[in-house]
């Protein structure tokens, strides 16, 4: 996969953002109450949420805060109106959606209580400068919740990505990232030490780990929801079908019916020193 630049992320999710509210989301709720739960949410606090995608955690935010306000914003312009009608579809006032740059926040410093992201960080191009970012418009003591997949996300088909990966190396650029969705997974350790050199001390990491049984044609479709399939753009535009089929059948070599493995981590952190 080429390195993947901002304009060609909004216009992934831009294509995809109601297969991807469909086709993904369901599988993320208990993650995003699990996160919920553990910010310890008073109900007046300020909330920013990095990469809101359709709104779904931002509008499960906005039924806690019955004295506060939930921000949200995503480069996609079709993810930020798909979040408009589901928090007015839930009669909520308090949530509010623009379209913007996680990397360049167009806030004031310290002016939220409490920022969140989900399945955000393994997109981004520069990690440390945008939890600087994050660090800036958090107050003092704020608090920053992260859901992240871990790098044993989706083995299974990473399993079948990368023997396609070997079989085409020759047509991949030596500095192309070479995950399927996204541009590099984080494992829990390096995080951490990203958190810690960018002014954050973790507080608790909850890891989470389950199996699923999916039919591979769904499979795909959840995984070109989160891609746009980008995963094949190293591929000539001419053998990219024939390339999709001998995907498929790799899957169906690796794992037959198709056992999923979900696997990820949430992170609760505090603002902490000065950076």
């Amino acid at each position: 996969m080429i390195h993947v630049k901002p304009i060609e992320i909004k216009a992934i999710y831009n294509k995809t953002a109601k297969e991807y509210e469909e086709l993904v989301i369901p599988c993320k709720i208990c993650q995003y109450l699990i996160l919920i739960h553990e910010l310890e949410l008073q109900g007046n606090e300020d909330v920013l949420e990095l990469g809101s995608g359709p709104g779904y955690l931002s509008t499960e935010i906005a039924k806690v805060l019955k004295n506060g306000m939930i921000t949200g914003i995503d480069i996609s312009e079709n993810m930020i109106e798909l979040a408009k009608c589901r928090v007015k579809e839930n009669g909520l006032e308090n949530a509010q959606f623009f379209v913007g740059d996680v990397m360049d926040l167009k806030f004031e410093d310290k002016y939220f209580d409490i920022c969140v992201t989900s399945y955000l960080i393994h997109w981004l191009t520069d990690i440390k400068h945008f939890f600087k970012e994050v660090h800036r418009v958090l107050k003092e003591g704020g608090k920053l919740g992260i859901i992240s997949p871990s790098q044993e996300w989706y083995h299974e088909i990473q399993k079948a990505f990368r023997n396609i990966i070997e079989k085409y190396k020759r047509y991949i650029p030596k500095d192309s990232p070479r995950e399927l969705v996204g541009l590099r997974i984080y494992s829990e350790n390096e995080l951490r030490e990203i958190l810690a050199e960018t002014g954050f001390k973790v507080h608790k990491l909850i890891s989470f780990r389950y199996k699923e049984s999916t039919p591979i044609d769904l499979c795909l479709k959840r995984i070109n929801a989160k891609s746009g399939e980008t995963y094949l753009s190293f591929i000539p535009i001419d053998m990219q079908e024939n390339i999709k089929q001998e995907f498929r059948n790799e899957l169906v070599s690796v794992s037959g019916e198709l056992t999923i493995t979900e696997s990820g981590y949430i992170i609760i952190a505090e603002k902490g020193v000065k950076i």
